[in-house]
């Protein structure tokens, strides 16, 4: 299977793969900082509990350039310019059954630009045109439905709902995680 290319060029963003460097783990934390109150019911690693300094981003970071190498994720940040507006990527990618699962996040203040439709778009063209890849699944909470508006605009399909599938320690809830896909052929009758 092919590596994803480092950098995927939209028409007003782009996504970026954040090399581990503290230079790039101090932007990604203040945008993480900046959005925390935003991002705290969806995503227990973004508490301040979970995510406490810009060392903790480096390791992240770390992770995932080995996740890269190893082929098993690719993590872009999302550039407005040169300003860091959030995260979008795949991890679980499995080579085997070409399949992966995408996550992601988009500071608040962007919201409602369709930035991370856009994101979204070129991370579905490189994963299904260029590396290959023939599913890719997201699973959303049931509550957040900014979330599951950007999956469905890509032509997602809603798969079902797995009920209390992790608990929000921060919210002291358990989720429930609905689950959408899209396959390779979806997308290229979409995108003709």
């Amino acid at each position: 299977m092919k590596k994803f290319k480092k950098v995927l060029k939209g028409e007003r963003i782009m996504l970026r793969f954040l090399e581990p460097s503290f230079e790039i783990a101090k932007i990604v934390f203040e945008t993480t900082s900046r959005s925390r109150k935003h991002l705290t019911p969806w995503m227990e690693w973004a508490t301040e509990k979970g995510l406490q300094k810009a060392e903790q981003t480096f390791a992240f970071l770390q992770g995932c350039k080995n996740g890269y190498e190893k082929g098993t994720q690719v993590d872009y940040g999302i550039f407005l310019g040169k300003k860091h507006i959030g995260n979008v990527g795949l991890f679980d990618i499995n080579e085997k059954y070409k399949s992966a699962e995408k996550g992601g996040w988009l500071c608040p203040e962007e919201q409602g630009n369709g930035y991370m439709t856009e994101a979204i778009s070129l991370l579905l063209k490189e994963a299904f045109e260029e590396v290959g890849l023939n599913r890719i699944q997201s699973r959303i909470d049931e509550k957040n439905t900014k979330s599951q508006a950007a999956i469905k605009r890509q032509g997602f399909t809603y798969e079902g709902t797995g009920r209390q599938t992790a608990f929000i320690e921060s919210e002291n809830r358990w989720e429930n995680l609905m689950t959408f896909s899209i396959l390779k052929n979806e997308w290229m009758k979409k995108n003709k």
